[in-house]
């Protein structure tokens, strides 16, 4: 699989300050190769998505992600799956 494109993540993870509950990070841009989502797979697994929704696939595992900025669009996320040491998120059409 290429990983072709380049994405951001906005990322929540515990604080270790007592006034604040969590941090949110920014990332720096990571690699990610983006396909469409499929109606049998939308209507089988996910639930029901529009059919214009996108699978973002990223090398490494990663937890309690906020947003996906794409394209210069941030996107909240429907799914994430992590599976292989990879996660896949699927986000509504980009």
């Amino acid at each position: 699989m290429r990983y072709e494109n380049r994405v951001k993540l906005t990322i929540r993870t515990p604080s270790s300050d007592p006034d604040n509950e969590y941090e949110e990070e920014t990332t720096d841009w990571i690699e990610a190769h983006v396909t469409g989502v499929s109606s049998q797979v939308n209507i089988n697994v996910f639930g029901s998505y529009k059919s214009d929704a996108a699978a973002i696939h990223l090398k490494c595992h990663y937890s309690g992600v906020q947003n996906v900025l794409i394209n210069g669009v941030a996107r909240k996320p429907q799914a994430v799956i992590n599976a292989r040491q990879n996660t896949v998120l699927v986000v509504q059409g980009v």
